[in-house]
């Protein structure tokens, strides 16, 4: 129950997503995976650029794509 997730709420979405995906339900996973992105607002260094690209490969939109979440590309 992702309700019961805590401070893992959004990888829990985007485990949930990818489980979906692999059972070929898209629209659920798309639905996650939005969640997901949603969940990570407001958490400082979070690095949603993977979840992005899974959201993009289904066709999903990015709700955070217009949104004051950065997405951190560097690497250290």
């Amino acid at each position: 129950d992702v309700s019961k997730a805590g401070a893992f709420a959004a990888q829990s979405h985007e485990v949930r997503g990818d489980a979906l995906v692999a059972k070929q339900d898209k629209a659920a996973a798309i639905t996650e995976y939005q969640a997901a992105l949603t969940a990570y607002e407001g958490i400082e260094g979070a690095d949603t650029t993977l979840l992005t690209l899974k959201l993009a490969d289904l066709g999903g939109a990015n709700p955070a794509a217009s949104s004051d979440v950065v997405v951190s590309t560097s690497v250290k």
